[in-house]
């Protein structure tokens, strides 16, 4: 009988993980934090936005190889572990506070869109195969149940007990998350990039069509549909009474949550390839043309924007009062939410394309050569007197 490396059986985070292909298995539940991330962009409404008290600058902490690329939301975090999945098809869990893996599991397909966390169950979105979506139990060490719906290249939402996913071929499902039954099924008519995102008592969802589609959460019945008349690829996000959505038309929409109506729309210079983002005081997205841009939510007037050397394509963070984001250029960035000062840069040795991640004092990012890295707050030394 092989044994088990000692390295895996001391590890600071007190479980005991048995460790495989086929095989990923935590003797104990993870304690919730606050600082916890458990599903694409943070909450249901998908505002990519979190309190918290964590501040620029910041110094390099560890690395961590996870040999294959990145989707735009490839990050999750419960207690002190780290949720990763890859465009090579697997699951990675690692210790946050120093970058030691804690374990592995081949998926054998790619996961582009973001998983949930639903108690000790990780629900894992494929982009390819067969049964696309796996439920795995992390206690028990194995599936727990798989369901047949076709790719899917977005996110999965939890929402009111509820799972929604939405299938490339254009169905969005609501599923038990405990047991994968299905609750309803809807066809939107055209194909689905877009993730759910939901709040009260609706589901939104976005279509290749241009379609923005307003359902009931717990029947399916479609409340209102928006046509923006170009194609959609990214998550509505909800906040207030209102639904912001980005185009490939290079347009911002802001939606009556309610109707449907339009209130507004604004050109921002340049195509968008990421869901905006909403904080304390703004609206706030990346474009194609190496901006950073901070509309008035109300009215979709500009408040500033910051210029990079290349492509903004996955979603800022927003963090306290500071903007977090990465670009094409190789940085990752952090500005003052309330005017686009730059507070923080730092320049990594490849591209960066993923939404980052705040745990505790740690910022965390992924790059195209296939690493994460973690950057931790610096605290400034206090003089006794």
């Amino acid at each position: 009988m092989k044994r088990i490396p000692a390295f895996l059986i001391i590890l600071s985070t007190s479980l005991i993980l048995i460790t495989g292909c086929s095989s990923l298995k935590l003797d104990k539940p993870i304690t919730p934090t606050d600082s916890d991330w458990i599903l694409g962009a943070g909450s249901s409404q998908r505002v990519h936005f979190k309190e918290t008290g964590i501040t620029p600058p910041f110094t390099p902490d560890w690395e961590y190889n996870a040999g294959g690329g990145f989707g735009s939301n490839a990050l999750l975090s419960k207690g002190n572990i780290l949720f990763i999945t890859t465009l090579h098809g697997e699951l990675h869990l690692v210790n946050i506070e120093n970058g030691k893996r804690i374990g592995r599991r081949s998926l054998n397909e790619p996961v582009s869109g973001s998983p949930v966390l639903y108690n000790h169950i990780i629900i894992l979105p494929l982009a390819a195969g067969d049964e696309t979506l796996i439920a795995y139990d992390l206690l028990a060490g194995k599936e727990k149940w798989s369901k047949r719906v076709g790719p899917i290249e977005s996110s999965l939402l939890l929402y009111n007990d509820m799972l929604y996913v939405a299938a490339r071929n254009g169905t969005l499902y609501a599923l038990d998350p405990g047991t994968g039954d299905e609750r309803w099924k809807q066809q939107l008519g055209s194909w689905i990039y877009s993730s759910p995102s939901a709040a009260d008592d609706r589901v939104y969802i976005a279509t290749t069509a241009g379609m923005v589609i307003s359902l009931e959460y717990s029947s399916g019945d479609v409340v209102w549909k928006s046509d923006t008349l170009q194609t959609v690829m990214t998550a509505p996000v909800v906040s207030g009474d209102y639904v912001f959505i980005s185009s490939r038309d290079s347009l911002l929409y802001c939606l009556r949550k309610k109707s449907g109506e339009i209130v507004w729309m604004r050109n921002v210079g340049s195509r968008i390839y990421s869901a905006p983002s909403i904080g304390p005081n703004y609206l706030v997205t990346g474009t194609a043309g190496g901006y950073i841009v901070a509309l008035d939510p109300e009215r979709g007037s500009e408040q500033w924007r910051f210029p990079v050397k290349s492509i903004v394509n996955s979603s800022p963070l927003i963090a306290g009062n500071f903007v977090y984001f990465v670009s094409l250029d190789k940085h990752v960035y952090v500005l003052d939410e309330s005017d686009g000062t730059l507070m923080w840069s730092s320049e990594i040795s490849s591209r960066l394309k993923t939404t980052p991640l705040i745990w505790n004092d740690r910022l965390i990012i992924c790059a195209e050569d296939r690493r994460i890295y973690s950057f931790k707050q610096v605290v400034p030394n206090h003089v006794i007197r």
